[in-house]
Formats: structure tokens, C-alpha cells, sequence
């Protein structure tokens, strides 16, 4: 119900006071003993003052910092975990004898240390199929489906199509519900390393790639270095 006082609030006066302490933020640094006389509305309803309810702004802005850095260092911590991953893997490709041994090798380090449940390598020559892996060499025509992906030299990660699936991946299609397809472009060399997940949160859209960038790289360079 609208008090007396209510009705005879000045708008005016009010925008007025508004602006004046806007362009002022320090005026209740010279008037203090006002900060203890103003009451302002609470979420439950009861009345707080003015202290009260910025310190429980302060805190709720804490707290959303706290969250915000402890994202932060678990997603450093896991970059570091992986940046100390990938320099192993690549000092085991260093010794590989040949592109057999190397993809056996990255293929054993995948699936083991990387939370990868499948690996498919496609190696690509003169728009034909040079070695497939899974990949049925009548099935070249899927190459312009991957063009994209080897002109731009990016990861991309998410969900595939289902002949996609099939092709990198064979029997094991089925069960891949997310992947991360790595470019594999050096000198003579063009492909597509593939890394299937049974988990569709694994890989997905918007995730970082600069991981998957490095892998890609470095598994580019060995293969090229191993096929010499």
C-alpha cells in the first residue's frame, strides 16, 4: 500500500540525486555517518544497510573471482600435464624406425596416456588414398570432405558425420561419440590424424587446439623423417 510520503516523492529531485552522486562516488567518503542511515531492500526481503549490502556484494563478486581462478589453474595444471605428455611422445618418435613403428607408437601412446580410445591415421597423395589404415581406397572420394580441414592446417574437434565415422574409424565407428582431427601437412605429406572418444564431452567445438596443433606437427615431421 502507497504511503503518504510515497506520493509526494519528487522524480525529478530523485534523477537529480542520482546523477549528482554518480558524477560524486566520493560523497559518502565525506558524509560516513550516512552509510549506517540508509537501508536498502535485501534479497529476503528484511532491510540491510547500505555497509551490509556492499560487503555482501563484495562478496558474492569473491566469489565468482575464486571460481574464476581456481577454472583457471586446473587448466593450466592440465595443459602442463599434456605439454610434458606430448614432449614424451615425441622423444619416442625421434627413435622410430620407420611410418609402421611411428604410428604404432603414437597410436599406443594415445590410447594409453591421452584419454583416447581410438586412433586412425589417413595419409593422403595425388587425391588418392596412399595408405589408409581403415579406409577403404574406393572411398577416395571422401577426401574433398577433409579438404577444408587440410587447407586450413587447423584441429577441429566435435562430432562427426556418420560416414566420416566409418570410414576413419571401421568397427570401432559406433562407439566413437566425439573426435579431434588433427591436419598432417610437411613435405610430401598430407593427411589426417583422427582420435575417437567414447565420451561426447571429450572433444567438442570451442575447445582449445593448440595441443592438438603441436601433436599434429610433430607427428607430421616424424612420419615425413620415418618415410625418408
Amino acid at each position: 500500500m502507497t504511503s503518504p510520503e510515497d506520493s509526494d516523492i519528487d522524480v525529478a529531485l530523485e534523477q537529480r540525486l542520482a546523477v549528482y552522486l554518480a558524477q560524486h562516488p566520493d560523497y559518502f567518503d565525506r558524509h560516513p555517518e550516512l552509510l549506517e542511515a540508509l537501508r536498502v531492500p535485501h534479497r529476503n526481503g528484511a532491510a540491510v544497510s547500505l555497509v551490509e549490502k556492499q560487503i555482501a556484494v563484495l562478496r558474492e563478486q569473491l566469489e565468482g573471482t575464486r571460481h574464476q581462478l581456481t577454472e583457471l589453474i586446473a587448466v593450466a595444471r592440465d595443459n602442463d600435464k599434456h605439454s610434458r605428455r606430448l614432449h614424451e611422445l615425441t622423444l619416442q618418435l625421434i627413435q622410430a624406425r620407420d611410418v609402421e613403428e611411428a604410428k604404432a607408437i603414437v597410436e599406443d601412446d594415445l590410447r594409453g596416456r591421452f584419454d583416447v580410445d581410438t586412433v586412425a591415421f589417413c595419409l593422403f597423395s595425388d587425391r588418392r588414398i596412399e595408405q589408409t589404415g581403415t579406409l577403404d581406397a574406393e572411398q577416395g572420394a571422401l577426401l574433398d570432405s577433409f579438404q577444408e580441414l587440410l587447407d586450413k592446417a587447423q584441429p577441429v574437434c566435435g562430432r562427426l558425420r556418420r560416414v566420416q565415422l566409418s570410414s576413419l574409424f571401421g568397427e570401432q565407428a559406433e562407439k566413437v561419440q566425439s573426435a579431434a582431427l588433427l591436419p598432417l601437412k610437411a613435405q610430401g605429406l598430407s593427411g589426417i590424424l583422427a582420435l575417437g572418444s567414447h565420451d561426447e564431452e571429450r572433444f567438442h567445438y570451442g575447445q582449445g587446439t593448440e595441443l592438438l596443433k603441436q601433436l599434429g606437427d610433430v607427428v607430421s615431421q616424424i612420419l615425413v623423417r620415418a618415410g625418408g
